[in-house]
């Protein structure tokens, strides 16, 4: 237990050890990019005309192609973002990467999390055991490891248990942006909600999408950034590409992507 006689954690094993390695340049990327991701969303909000939160459930949904009842929370994210308000951006982004997952496996049809859901009806897995399935399933592991990294691990940022059990200090405008990259990321996979936007009236006459395929998905989460490059001269980590490769290459789209929702 740490001063506040809260637990802690201990490595126990050679796995353990390879983690807290691997966290210590995890950790010192994620910084300087989110430093970076969280000052190119200042300088958006600061510089364009600031886009309406139906604009931005929009450019957030691809068009409405992925769910737009994740999307809008995120707007919502974002407009708080802007107004400096990074805590309660980051309190309500946060659920939004558990739902996203949850829709991933859902729309995959994957068995453990089914049956869990007819034995526990009035519960829900953990975000673990979400991110353990799409893993297995194929999503890439550097994304995997961020996820894990940013959000629940121990010897990382571990920054959704933290909110979630009331244990984090306010939260700072970088780690408002990696959690908005995050969530952004899962929400942009997944596939327009099932019952349709029709109660969002930004959404309305959109054309219905195909259902896609378990092998488009799998390849979708195998490479959800496309056309990721390694950070120069940084070498990799446990064989894992770089993690700071895959975070550039997304900031690079979604700062696009809001650049051109606010061109107006």
């Amino acid at each position: 237990m740490n001063a506040a006689r809260m637990p802690t954690w201990q490595g126990a094993d050679d796995g353990d050890s390879e983690l807290h390695a691997m966290s210590m340049p995890a950790q010192i990327q994620a910084q300087f990019n989110g430093g970076v991701l969280g000052e190119g969303l200042v300088l958006i909000g600061e510089r364009y005309k600031r886009p309406s939160r139906e604009e931005l459930v929009l450019a957030l949904s691809l068009n409405g192609s992925s769910s737009v009842r994740i999307a809008d929370p995120l707007a919502r994210a974002f407009l708080l973002f802007w107004d400096h308000e990074y805590d309660a951006a980051a309190h309500l982004a946060v659920p939004q990467v558990e739902a996203a997952a949850r829709l991933l496996l859902i729309e995959l049809d994957e068995a453990s999390y089914n049956i869990h859901i007819d034995e526990s009806p009035s519960g829900y897995p953990y975000l673990s055991s979400l991110l353990n399935e799409l893993e297995r399933v194929g999503m890439d592991e550097s994304w995997i490891f961020y996820l894990r990294w940013l959000l629940i691990s121990p010897v990382g940022a571990n920054m959704r248990n933290e909110i979630a059990h009331g244990l984090s200090g306010p939260v700072g405008r970088t780690g408002a942006a990696l959690i908005l990259r995050a969530a952004t990321l899962l929400s942009s996979l997944t596939c327009k909600d099932q019952d349709g936007p029709d109660d969002w009236p930004g959404a309305r006459g959109l054309r219905p999408l195909q259902p896609r395929s378990r092998a488009e998905m799998i390849a979708l989460l195998s490479s959800p950034v496309p056309d990721p490059v390694l950070f120069p001269n940084w070498p990799t980590v446990g064989g894992r590409s770089s993690l700071i490769a895959v975070v550039l290459r997304g900031l690079s789209r979604l700062l696009g992507a809001l650049a051109r929702a606010t061109e107006k």
